[in-house]
This record gives C-alpha cells, structure tokens and sequence, in this order.
C-alpha cells in the first residue's frame, strides 16, 4: 500500500511540472488516471475509473468536465485543517496569468 502512494505521488508531481496539457493529452483509462492524480493527488478507485472512462467512451462526459468534477468534489476542497491544502484542485486547474496552470504547492 505504501508503494502505490508513493508512486502516486511520483507520478502526480511529474504531471505538476508539465502542466494539465500532458493530462489532456492522455485518453481513456490513461487520462483518467492522469486526471485522479492531477486533481486528486492520488490513483482512481476501481468505480471512479470504469465510471468516467464509460461517460467518456459514451461521450456523455468530455475529458473537461470530468476534471471540473473532480476539482468541485469535497475529497478536492481544501480544508483548514488538512495539511497541505494550501492550494485547491481548482487553483490548479486554473491558468496562471501566462496561459498555463498554476504549478504553486
């Protein structure tokens, strides 16, 4: 268990440094992996992964929309208490004022 976050966390702050383009770049179970890790910081559970990848392959949910779900969810909402919420999934899906993400953590 501790290796899977860990390779969690390797892989979210590989996608933090290129930005939520290497995420939209991805498809299927790819990009919903991407987009867990982006948003969420951590892999997608068996549910949340077959779920978004059939509105995507259905075409009921565009790649868009399934990162502002994960970004309004309250797993995502920072919280006072939790450490290392100083920025949101929201404020990371954001573009800075040079067009690209925001890559504070």
């Amino acid at each position: 268990m501790i290796s899977v976050k860990r390779d969690a966390q390797i892989e979210f702050d590989k996608l933090q440094k290129k930005g939520i383009q290497v995420v939209l770049n991805h498809d299927g179970k790819e990009f919903v992996t991407a987009a867990y890790l982006f948003v969420l910081k951590r892999m997608p559970d068996e549910v949340g992964l077959l779920e978004n990848i059939e509105q995507l392959t259905n075409y009921q949910k565009t790649k868009i929309e399934i990162l502002y779900q994960l970004a309004i969810s309250k797993e995502a909402t920072p919280s006072p208490n939790k450490p290392g919420s100083s920025q949101s999934a929201r404020e990371r899906l954001t573009p800075s004022s040079s067009g690209r993400p925001s890559s504070r953590r």
